[in-house]
């Protein structure tokens, strides 16, 4: 057995044409296969001289960039799914015609099994487009046939056939490699010869065929070659196994496998040493995990892992150091010890275990740092507002709270900590979402984390309802500052999706949402960071693989999302900022979780997402899709109307620049001269129908209190609110607030969340709604088959072929509230012939 790298080389120059240099050559090599024959496998093994672990198949194309001695080999792996196999002839045809120069790496993943043929498509299309000389005069074709599985010989003898018949093909040389011949059940060569029909193969086409038996693991049988000259490929044995003394365990992922760190025992001040063992996640709980901030990167110390010196953040060795105990070893779970951060394989397949790894954690330890001043307060004033749900925050209210609890000394602690990195960090919302038990620690303090879930859904509680005239009229600085900066709020939304967990039915998008602003080295992390959140619905609906590009994860999130609900709701979470600056290389449909939003801006925004559910504008039906194309969706529905007038951006919380752009929305509404609403039906009169625009038709509803999602919150429906708009109007026009009063302050309150960086918009047919910040004058207003609200859409210069006819294509600029249209009215217009249901084409 010798080194499966020689012999591809020897193989590949041997077979290349001879006008190509000998010194530094480049060439392309395409592997293919039936899906699970060895492709990535064999690849990991040319890159890194180890075993590929073999997490799961890959459903997707990769372009690798490979040297082996003196040549440099551009090496695409499609996928072997059937679907993705009958696109190998167009790509070997169109490469033929567009030829090899440019090679850059190109990463492209197939969405899930039933949009594999779309996804292919475009990888292949990619890697052909960029090249721009001639002819495959620099190609290799590698097939790899699974030994192991003789009832899929047949299969395997069918597309080689196909292949080795494609016009193209008839000067590339071609290796056929019977792989996994360590693997129980393998064939012999001449057994595996026969049965692909190599020697009739070879006579019919007049082509060599280069035969090899082989491990992709281990390496190739070069006893077993068939046509194949080796004399120049200095062929030369190596171990094809794991050095030895390597740092790192190996992990079988086929048994849920993990390290644990243990942390010997040891004085303070003494150095760090720390040892690494291998449990499987299927034997039951692995004791303690650490969450923690990593720090900067850049910054590091030393310890000792395994007997070697290993560089870790100074975050890091600051929590290992105030963890350790004196007198015992101390095992625990940490991300950057137990996880190989250099192979990308590895951390696919880790993070993928995040979601066990947390759940059978028996105690999840939340490092937020070193003893601050004030940490011992901000802890004790938590646990005196968790102590009983009965304590009003204030008086006059009684019983109240231990009124030195509520000074500004402890208000100032409790700001500080809710300020600390750990809150603001991607991965800690998954390590405080998923344990059983979590335990914060900051210095020598700790709390439980139902002690702060209490805390939490107490103030809540009290401050929104019983409470809320006595906190507002509390002027002093710290409880400004608390109140302003959201509360115990991060508390309250993580135990939000803890509950949702629990049930098995979180919100995966509104998570994703809910953290947009978390911080994270890597930008997928913003998607990768919380597939450990995924159950119900989402569970499996997406796979880590960081050898794809950010905005190949964050369109393959959104369509799978898409696929996996049956529905468009996402859409429900599309951010076009002002000026339309968004990602130039995503489509306008695919939601960029990256896209970063001001605090007070990110608060209403998901505050509107969370109320969408309670319309139904395009009916509660599934929504009706197609994805013909990488970049393209399809959608049925119908185009409402065009916007005709549009307001200013509503962005200040100073009432001194709110009162303007209201009075200039108020303006636009009155200059409509025909409208549905002056027939009284849908909107029930103009004033009304702006009034209730400006609140999205939901405000302060008593009867919801207690309710996980919606809060506090309902549609207006039979109820008249406008006494509490007129109050609110007089207040901010007379007074400059609306705090005096509680009905007004309600109706301020709704105003706020429903407006806040929108824009007010009348349209053609007289409908007046709230829309995006980057809407504009002949933006269309949409209706789509089971979306929860309208959409703002731009016609583009684009038309596209479809079902025989032009079709124009749009960009999404994001949901919008269309007053009248929000309960499913289109759909009786469509019975009027008043709407037309059309094709939608989304780019």
């Amino acid at each position: 057995m010798i080194y499966s790298a020689d012999l591809i080389y020897g193989f590949t120059v041997i077979g290349l044409h001879p006008h190509v240099s000998l010194a530094r050559k480049h060439a392309d090599l395409l592997v293919l296969g039936l899906d699970n024959a060895g492709k990535a496998t064999l690849i990991y093994k040319l890159l890194y001289d180890r075993q590929r672990p073999t997490y799961w198949p890959r459903l997707h194309g990769v372009t690798y960039t490979i040297q082996i001695k003196n040549t440099i080999f551009h090496t695409p792996v499609l996928s072997g799914h059937p679907q993705a196999r009958r696109l190998w002839k167009d790509y070997i045809t169109s490469r033929h015609t567009l030829g090899t120069s440019r090679r850059p790496q190109i990463h492209f993943t197939l969405y899930n099994p039933l949009s594999s043929l779309r996804s292919a498509r475009q990888f292949w299309e990619d890697w052909v487009l960029s090249r721009s000389s001639s002819g495959l005069r620099n190609l290799g074709l590698v097939y790899l046939v699974d030994a192991s599985v003789p009832e899929r010989f047949a299969e395997a003898k069918r597309e080689l056939d196909a292949l080795m018949r494609i016009g193209e093909m008839e000067n590339v040389p071609v290796l056929v490699l019977g792989n996994k011949i360590d693997k129980s059940g393998a064939v012999e060569r001449i057994e595996l010869a026969q049965a692909l029909e190599l020697d009739e193969l070879q006579e019919e086409t007049r082509r060599a065929i280069n035969f090899l038996m082989c491990s992709a693991v281990d390496g190739i049988d070069t006893s077993q070659a068939v046509g194949l000259n080796t004399a120049d490929s200095n062929v030369s044995g190596l171990d094809a196994h794991v050095h030895e003394g390597e740092l790192y365990p190996t992990l079988d992922p086929t048994k849920n496998q993990v390290r644990l760190a243990t942390i010997q025992p040891g004085t303070f001040s003494a150095p760090i040493q720390c040892k690494l063992s291998v449990v499987s996640l299927d034997d039951g709980a692995i004791g303690e995990s650490l969450s923690y901030v990593w720090g900067d990167p850049t910054i590091t110390l030393p310890i000792s892992l395994e007997g070697r010196e290993f560089q870790i953040t100074k975050n890091l060795e600051t929590a290992l150091r105030h963890l350790r105990y004196e007198n015992r070893p101390r095992v625990i779970w940490v991300d950057a010890l137990c996880v190989d951060q250099h192979n990308t394989d590895e951390r696919n397949h880790q993070v993928a275990l995040m979601h066990r790894i947390y759940k059978s954690a028996l105690v999840v330890i939340a490092w937020l740092g070193e003893e601050t001043d004030g940490s011992s307060v901000a802890f004790d004033t938590l646990e005196e507002i968790a102590r009983d749900p009965r304590l009003h925050l204030l008086p006059p209210k009684e019983p109240c709270l231990r009124q030195e609890y509520m000074d500004q000394d402890h208000m100032s602690a409790l700001l500080m900590l809710m300020r600390n990195d750990w809150w603001q960090r991607v991965w800690t919302v998954q390590e405080a979402v998923l344990p059983v038990n979590l335990v914060l620690v900051l210095g020598k303090h700790t709390i439980q984390g139902k002690t702060l879930s209490s805390a939490s859904t107490n103030f809540s509680r009290h401050w929104r309802t019983c409470c809320l005239e006595a906190v507002m009229k509390r002027t002093d600085r710290p409880w400004a500052r608390f109140l302003g900066e959201g509360g115990l709020r991060q508390i309250s939304v993580l135990d939000l999706f803890r509950r949702q967990a629990l049930a098995d039915d979180l919100d995966f998008p509104l998570a994703l949402s809910s953290y947009r602003n978390q911080k994270c080295l890597d930008a997928r992390d913003r998607v990768y960071g919380f597939l450990g959140l995924a159950c119900g619905i989402y569970e499996g609906f997406l796979f880590p693989d960081y050898e794809l590009s950010l905005e190949q994860i964050l369109e393959a999130t959104s369509v799978a999302i898409i696929e996996r609900t049956q529905n468009i709701d996402i859409f429900t979470f599309i951010y076009t900022p002002l000026g339309g600056n968004r990602n130039g290389k995503l489509p306008s449909w695919a939601v960029d979780w990256t896209a970063s939003m001001s605090p007070k801006f990110y608060k209403h925004f998901n505050s509107r997402v969370i109320k969408s559910s309670r319309f139904s504008a395009g009916g509660r039906g599934p929504a009706i899709f197609t994805f013909p194309e990488p970049g393209i969706i399809t959608v049925k529905g119908c185009l409402v109307d065009c916007i005709n007038a549009v307001g200013q951006c509503a962005n200040s919380y100073n009432p001194a620049k709110a009162i303007p752009v209201y009075d200039e929305w108020r303006h636009l509404a009155e200059a409509v001269q025909t409208s549905p609403y002056r027939q009284s039906s849908p909107g029930g009169g103009m004033a009304s129908a702006f009034h209730l625009t400006l609140i999205n038709d939901i405000i302060f509803d008593p009867d919801s209190l207690g309710t996980v999602k919606n809060i506090y919150y309902g549609r207006v429906r039979g109820r008249d609110r406008m006494p509490w708009f007129e109050k609110w109007w007089k207040a901010l026009h007379e007074e400059g607030t609306a705090e005096e009063d509680q009905e007004a302050l309600h109706f301020d309150h709704a105003t706020v969340d429903a407006t806040h960086g929108r824009r007010f918009f009348t349209s053609a047919k007289g409908y007046m709604g709230l829309g995006p910040a980057a809407i504009a004058p002949d933006d269309v207003i949409a209706i789509l088959y089971g979306g929860d609200v309208a959409y703002v859409l731009r016609k583009t210069d684009r038309v596209m072929e479809m079902d025989g006819s032009a079709h124009s294509c749009y960009e999404m600029l994001g949901p919008a509230y269309l007053h009248g249209m929000m309960d499913g009215q289109a759909f009786n217009a469509l019975k009027r012939g008043e709407l037309q249901e059309q094709t939608i084409i989304l780019i």
